[in-house]
């Protein structure tokens, strides 16, 4: 066997007229111009698996809404009250998203979030960026709403009464 063209093909002795032929004669398996794709290892099944499995939502739960940008919203809406302070939301926020959407789309939420805030005159802060991950690290290690919210609110706490927040 050969290459030619982008089929695997072999010299025809007689030209079969059920097969098809390229320009110069050559019997092609598969249709001429189309492409076989090449065998994929055990590493690029490997990494679609991770990819796949890292677009999961936790064990036991259901996605809200099918849309990223609708299941962000959804939980922020939902598990995130606007009486918490500034960290203690990004924490629930990202936590939360993580746990019902996914994980990349609460890194997806968290830098997309400081962006906006770079540009319509909102505060962007790394401080805000690395309480998304102790969101995600709670996360990860909550099996409840409960206790996500709990590692979230131990993990940032407020600032004291009448303190300059960080």
């Amino acid at each position: 066997m050969l290459r030619a063209g982008h089929c695997e093909c072999r010299k025809a002795g007689v030209r079969d007229m059920d097969v098809p032929h390229d320009s110069q004669g050559w019997e092609c398996p598969t249709a001429v111009g189309t492409r076989n794709v090449p065998p994929v290892g055990l590493t690029g099944v490997l990494g679609l698996f991770l990819l796949l499995s890292a677009c999961a939502t936790a064990p036991g739960v259901q996605r809200p809404v099918q849309s990223s940008l609708g299941c962000m919203r959804a939980m922020v809406r939902e598990h995130v009250p606007g009486h918490l302070y500034d960290k203690q939301q990004h924490c629930l926020a990202a936590g939360f998203i993580a746990r019902y959407c996914s994980r990349p789309e609460a890194w997806v939420a968290s830098v997309g979030k400081e962006v906006t805030d770079a540009f319509d005159g909102g505060d962007p802060s790394w401080r805000d960026l690395m309480a998304d991950r102790v969101g995600l690290r709670c996360e990860r290690g909550a099996g409840s709403d409960p206790a996500l919210v709990s590692c979230c609110l131990a993990a940032e706490p407020a600032p004291a009464a009448g303190a300059r927040p960080p």
